[in-house]
């Protein structure tokens, strides 16, 4: 199903197994493996979101996501260096991202031995967002000034209770403190005022918002 090696899913077994006390606060897993079964012991305290949070954030593939989210290029040399990784790892897991981004309209380009991520602004906030929310849910990140703000606005408008369903709240939520990170770190990107005006200029023009940047 993964296209690996048995030998390499054995491996990831026993890794985790070993980093199992660090991935979460008194987490515990006990990995058994018998004749190609294998089963998993683990502890009531222990939080699944957590350890699912903390192989994403060790993985080759998000860390050049976050990267490429926070700066404009990435040198693959400097960031092979930086991460331990061989040059060869870190294009064959380039090559793989590119497939998946084509989904969002979306995709990794090369220039003088960087890489930088090309497509529209819209598509970038919505694919960022979606991947925050799925690896950090409503848990810290690094997008917890941004997201407070995004609260605030929604906590002030009547969109929050009357309009959104809880479960949505967050998604939008990261999306918005996407949209604010990013207006920040990179002053020449559309700012797409006045949706971030304040909470009354996002409640006046939500509909309008969502429909322009969040599928």
């Amino acid at each position: 199903v993964f296209e690996v090696s048995k030998k390499t899913i054995v491996a990831d077994l026993v890794e985790m197994e070993k980093k199992s006390s660090a991935i979460a606060n008194k987490s515990l897993i006990k990995i058994k493996i018998d004749k190609g079964n294998v089963e998993f012991i683990i502890s009531e305290k222990t939080s699944i979101l957590e350890i699912r949070q903390y192989f994403f954030e060790q993985s080759i593939a998000f860390k050049l996501l976050v990267v490429l989210y926070q700066e404009h290029f990435i040198k693959l040399k400097t960031f092979s260096l930086t991460y331990y990784y061989s040059p060869s790892v870190v294009y064959k897991k380039v090559n793989e991202l590119k497939v998946k981004l084509k989904e969002y309209g979306l995709t990794i380009k090369s220039e003088h031995g960087s890489i930088y991520l090309d497509g529209e602004e819209e598509k970038k906030r919505y694919f960022y967002s979606e991947i925050f929310y799925y690896v950090y849910g409503d848990r810290n990140s690094l997008l917890d000034t941004e997201k407070k703000i995004a609260e605030n606005y929604l906590k002030k408008s009547k969109i929050k209770s009357n309009l959104i369903q809880e479960s949505k709240q967050v998604r939008i939520c990261i999306f918005i403190a996407v949209s604010l990170q990013r207006m920040k770190d990179f002053p020449l990107v559309k700012s797409r005022l006045p949706y971030f005006r304040d909470s009354m200029a996002i409640e006046n023009k939500f509909y309008s918002f969502l429909e322009d940047s969040y599928p």
